[in-house]
């Protein structure tokens, strides 16, 4: 087995994936590597789940719950703003898709891909999304202040 590092122990993910085998497969392999799995197959059971949660990463597809994946996340992230979104599209070359995902700073990542892919950009997604909120929470505080530094 491989080792998990310990802050990847932590991380939850809310998987909206409304296929049960690809919702099966996705948890297992990224549960395997010390997610929080919080699986959903409508938009309902998400928000359901959201309630009182806020996971640190949503993954969705193109096209979930007879509706587009990226309308799904914008709706979820309403609720939970700045929630980083990887969605997993078996449309690389849609550009209206792809546009949208930009539009609202979702990650999109083709298929196929191997587990060790998914992986990777899972953590790839939720690296970034960190360093966001770092630089976020660096810029609110401001130049910082000599006075307090008893100069």
């Amino acid at each position: 087995m491989i080792p998990r590092p310990a802050d990847v122990i932590s991380k939850s993910i809310l998987l909206l994936i409304s296929d049960p085998v690809v919702r099966a497969v996705i948890r297992e392999i990224l549960e395997h590597h010390g997610y929080q799995m919080l699986p959903a197959a409508t938009l309902g059971a998400a928000v359901d789940t959201l309630r009182g949660i806020r996971p640190d990463l949503l993954i969705t597809r193109s096209y979930v719950d007879n509706m587009p994946g990226h309308e799904a996340a914008v709706f979820l992230r309403r609720k939970h703003p700045g929630m980083p979104v990887l969605i997993l599209s078996g449309f690389p070359d849609d550009d209206r898709l792809t546009n949208r995902a930009v539009l609202n700073d979702f990650a999109m990542f083709p298929k196929p891909y191997s587990a060790g892919e998914l992986v990777a950009v899972v953590e790839r997604t939720l690296d970034r999304a960190a360093e966001a909120q770092s630089r976020t929470a660096e810029a609110g505080r401001g130049p910082e202040n000599p006075a307090r530094r008893g100069v």
